[in-house]
């Protein structure tokens, strides 16, 4: 290993950094804007790590300047790395699986169709920037993961605000919210294979990107239609895909829509080793969660 890496992450470095330290392996040292600096606790045991924050959109601007190391979902910075003979790329696991959540009771809303399935197809392959798939079914039993008190839902039939709410920084996130909210206006049918409350919203939808923490609850208090959120299969692994953060699990109706994952770009002068700790430690802190 050398002694220091630089390391260009398009997710929050913060929980990299933080997974890293909860193993005991490493500690922060210093942040400066979109950087963390982090070191290992004993001497020599590692390199120290700069992680670099930078948009989906600069993950080549990054490999360009030089970084060691990119983490990216990116489909043009992963086929550009394939054309330098100096860089090599390898994938971590489905590491993040994003769900809708719908205000409306599994018996009385959408329609589990062929057109849920070929939404799904479309969503992964068009929809967003990142390497993508169909997310096409939840294991039986799938859990909802314990929040505190909100504001209380009164029922499926009260007036929710026509918006699809997404945690806001969350660019896969944001760009499902804005494909679902563009077919309620030119393809109708086709989102009410997912939620009919959603599409009889028509021109009216919105999407609107919100504090992570409030996506889910706006759902479950009325103040949004649906909500596209992440969940990781890391955290609570016996759920399938993970744990749902909703905490009245009878209003509030749950579909799973993609799963992504990201590739590490790294220069080929690091050693096999090299390469395999390093693709393990991201397949294993990118599971974490967002």
């Amino acid at each position: 290993m050398p002694a220091s890496l630089d390391v260009a992450v398009t997710d929050a470095p913060d929980s990299i950094a933080a997974w890293l330290s909860e193993r005991g392996v490493y500690r922060v040292s210093t942040r400066a804007g979109d950087t963390v600096h982090v070191e290992p606790v004993v001497a020599d045991a590692g390199p120290a790590l700069a992680l670099h924050r930078v948009p989906v959109r600069g993950a080549r601007d990054a490999i360009d300047a030089g970084v060691d190391v990119v983490l990216t979902g990116d489909p043009e910075a992963v086929a550009y790395a394939r054309t330098r003979a100096d860089l090599t790329s390898l994938p971590s696991v489905w590491n993040r699986t994003y769900m809708l959540l719908v205000r409306a009771a599994p018996s009385s809303d959408g329609d589990p169709a062929p057109a849920l399935d070929t939404l799904r197809a479309e969503l992964a392959a068009d929809a967003v920037r990142v390497e993508a798939r169909p997310a096409t079914a939840m294991r039986a039993g799938s859990c909802v993961e314990p929040r505190g008190a909100t504001t209380p839902a009164t029922g499926v039939t009260d007036a929710a605000r026509p918006r699809i709410v997404f945690p806001r920084g969350d660019d896969v996130a944001r760009a499902l919210a804005a494909r679902l909210v563009a077919l309620g206006a030119t393809r109708r049918g086709l989102l009410a294979a997912l939620a009919g409350s959603v599409a009889n919203a028509g021109d009216a939808l919105r999407a609107e990107g919100v504090d992570p923490r409030e996506a889910a609850q706006a759902v479950e208090s009325g103040g949004a239609l649906a909500a596209v959120i992440p969940v990781s299969p890391m955290r609570f692994p016996e759920c399938g895909f993970g744990a749902v953060p909703i905490t009245n699990a009878d209003l509030t109706r749950v579909i799973p829509l993609i799963q992504t994952r990201e590739r590490l770009i790294a220069r080929r002068s690091l050693t096999d080793r090299a390469l395999a700790a390093l693709a393990q430690a991201v397949s294993d802190s990118s599971q974490v969660g967002p």
